[in-house]
């Protein structure tokens, strides 16, 4: 796994050895669970993220996302601003690019 929050790098030690459960429409992240509907599959592919208990409990996040045999990259708008449009994110931007590597 390896992440960045507003283009620089964000250590992925502070999520302890986490791993992103997902179902059809569920995901459990260290605590963190809710649903999550898949908007659009037209790159960059979009969803939303409802977070139903755990630090997100409450929040809508706007993200896009990228699926690949190796890889899933989320990029979620933890901020106020508009959703991602590329797995970038200039400095200062509440932007966070999450690569998690598939587990099969």
């Amino acid at each position: 796994m390896s992440a960045e929050l507003g283009g620089q790098d964000f250590p992925v030690a502070n999520f302890a050895g986490a791993t992103l459960r997902l179902t059809d429409s569920t995901y459990e992240f260290a605590g963190d669970t809710g649903t999550y509907a898949v908007l659009s599959v037209k790159e960059p592919a979009r969803m939303d993220i409802h977070g139903q208990s755990g630090p997100n409990a409450g929040r809508t996040i706007p993200a896009i996302f990228e699926v690949s045999d190796a890889q899933l990259t989320i990029g979620y708008q933890l901020g106020a601003g508009e959703r991602p449009t590329e797995f970038a994110a200039a400095k200062g931007e509440q932007i966070l690019i999450v690569n998690y590597k598939r587990m099969h």
